[in-house]
């Protein structure tokens, strides 16, 4: 029999619907300890939220792409150009971050190289930019990141805090496991350090889905239930819950915590509890 999940985490009747009744099949019962595709899923969501990182760490302190800059904390690892530069205040401008061909160990103990390319089409906390990021043999750790990533301020919401539309397209996270595939769509809600130029006092809440296909060639659906919340002075998610979806096998729940800043999750499964490091 079949282990009772705790009642934190039952699902709508929609949602039900939406993960399909392949999740619930017994043919595949063997494999419901598989952790692969949760650790897929979570490479791929840790190394796209780190370029949103990356972008809010240099443009909110470059004048050419902010009114009002912050101070100067830049990421020994990472050299910075705009063109153009000030004193053109013509959009759009292209920002190029350059962490140069070896890997560099930044002060969150993540390792990158390579580069991103971020145009604005405005200036970076406008509302109605338009800010999309390629990353040219860009690695973050022992994964290199390809694909399109694309912020749009939407200006403020009903309580008066920030947010932003977010679209990763033919997004690829390469490892020696192989690729994983990921497609993505999110609104990111400014919720604290909005009225500041200090970065590390931002928090953000990120809701949204994503699909993508595992290093073993298995698909698999993302739904966030619960605001995931990222914090810029921790490298980690703090909290929040999300429902994964792999195809055949049992859907996974991810509880990230209630806003401590650590690299673990709890995975899940059948009622069963597994910890996972989220890179």
């Amino acid at each position: 029999m079949l282990k009772r999940l705790p009642a934190s985490l039952s699902l709508s009747v929609v949602f039900l619907v939406f993960l399909g009744t392949s999740s619930c099949n017994k043919s595949d019962r063997s494999k419901d300890t598989e952790l692969q595709s949760t650790r897929d899923m979570s490479l791929a969501l840790s190394g796209w939220n780190d370029v949103f990182r990356q972008l809010e760490i240099f443009a909110s302190q470059q004048a050419d792409v902010n009114t009002t800059p912050g101070p100067a904390i830049y990421d020994a690892c990472g050299t910075v150009s705009v063109v153009p530069a000030l004193p053109s205040l013509v959009f759009p401008k292209t920002m190029t971050i350059n962490y140069g061909t070896s890997d560099c160990k930044g002060p969150d103990g993540a390792k990158r190289r390579g580069v991103l390319i971020a145009t604005f089409s405005g200036n970076y906390r406008d509302s109605l930019t338009v800010i999309t990021v390629t990353p040219v043999n860009y690695f973050f750790n022992e994964s290199e990141l390809s694909g399109t990533y694309t912020i749009v301020n939407k200006g403020r919401n009903s309580s008066g805090q920030p947010w932003f539309v977010e679209t990763i397209l033919n997004g690829v996270s390469t490892s020696a496991l192989g690729n994983v595939s990921w497609k993505a769509n999110y609104s990111r809600v400014w919720t604290s350090g909005n009225s500041t130029p200090v970065v590390f006092d931002d928090i953000y809440l990120i809701s949204g889905a994503a699909t993508g296909v595992s290093t073993d060639n298995n698909s698999f659906a993302v739904y966030i239930n619960q605001p995931l919340q990222f914090a810029m002075n921790c490298p980690w998610i703090e909290a929040g819950t999300l429902y994964l979806n792999p195809n055949n096998i049992a859907h996974r729940y991810l509880n990230f915590g209630t806003g401590n800043c650590d690299n673990a999750a709890d995975v899940w499964i059948f009622g069963d509890k597994y910890t996972l490091n989220q890179y």
